[in-house]
């Protein structure tokens, strides 16, 4: 029966001064059906690899001129996703241990066997894949809960946020405010700049709410020319304090072609409510702002309204 390996798709970069002990490593790791290329220095290996990316990196821990730990840094900077093992003599294992420490995955104690050679690269190789596919994970969580264009959080991530602040807002007894925000006449500033200028705004206009925010609070894009904030552990009367920072900080933000709009700035109105002060329910407390957002519309626009009765703002410290 053969005992040929079968081809692997996984690339290896060999980097070693040794001819000897290059051409052995070289030829064992294809030997494992792996595709083998070795440089015998860091600086032609280091152009190899910034051309083409490859899986794993397998490194003597003395180079000419500079030190393995040296070459695992640089390999972890130009090529993040590249596996890294680490060659070095018995003697220097707490060198090769610090190279660990810096981003390296293993490291071979010479000498070492063609079956500690297969191991050493397959768990490598496995602990990159688990960790690429974490990554992909967390990128499509991110995609999912993300608005593309404001990169704000999206309509349904704000709407199971804000379920959410509201229970436990009801169960432990504090306050949630949520300001739904309008960009003023974008239409007009779309008419004027074109779409693309109109998207640009809008993602100026995300940049400033995702500045403006505290870690506790949520900012979303609710839809179109609309945005949310959700504000925790927030009574009315300081939702309407920070609303009304937030609307004279876009009133003062330069928007390029904003002479064209009918009052020469962009501006914003907000409507403000709180739960359970003026709702008991995430639609409760979204219609309620709305409401409030409808009447700063209908007194001009580029204001700040409360639902219900305005109490007196008390100024935050933290805002």
């Amino acid at each position: 029966m053969s005992t040929r390996k079968l081809r692997r798709t996984e690339t290896i970069l060999v980097v070693d001064n040794e001819l000897s002990k290059r051409e052995t490593l070289a030829e064992q790791a294809a030997a494992l059906g792996f595709t083998v290329n070795a440089f015998p220095d860091w600086r032609s290996a280091l152009l190899e690899i910034r051309r083409t990316p490859y899986d794993l990196l397998i490194t003597d821990l003395f180079l000419n001129g500079m030190s393995g730990i040296d070459v695992v840094r640089e390999a972890r900077a130009v090529s993040p996703g590249t596996a890294v093992i680490v060659v070095t003599p018995t003697a220097s294992i707490g060198t090769a241990i610090e190279s660990i420490r810096e981003g390296a995955y293993d490291y071979l104690a010479m000498p070492f066997t063609v079956g500690t050679l297969e191991v050493s690269i397959n768990r490598a190789l496995e602990h990159r894949r688990l960790l690429r596919e974490s990554k992909e994970k967390e990128l499509y969580k991110k995609l999912a809960t993300q608005d593309g264009l404001t990169k704000l959080n999206n309509y349904t991530f704000f709407r199971q946020f804000l379920g959410l602040e509201v229970e436990k807002s009801l169960r432990y007894g504090y306050c949630v405010t949520l300001l739904m925000i309008d960009v003023d006449d974008l239409k007009s500033y779309n008419d004027s700049q074109g779409h693309m200028g109109g998207n640009r705004a809008l993602r100026k206009i995300g940049e400033i709410l995702k500045g403006f925010v505290r870690k506790a609070d949520v900012a979303a894009r609710y839809g179109g020319d609309e945005f949310a904030l959700i504000f925790s552990h927030t009574p009315k009367e300081e939702g309407m304090v920070a609303g009304e920072r937030l609307r004279r900080l876009v009133d003062r933000t330069y928007f390029t072609g904003q002479e064209s709009l009918p009052g020469k700035n962009m501006t914003i109105s907000m409507g403000v409510a709180t739960c359970p002060d003026d709702a008991i329910s995430p639609e409760e407390l979204i219609s309620r702002s709305d409401q409030a957002l409808y009447e700063a519309k209908s007194r001009g626009k580029n204001t700040v309204c409360v639902y219900g009765e305005q109490p007196k703002a008390l100024e935050r410290k933290d805002w």
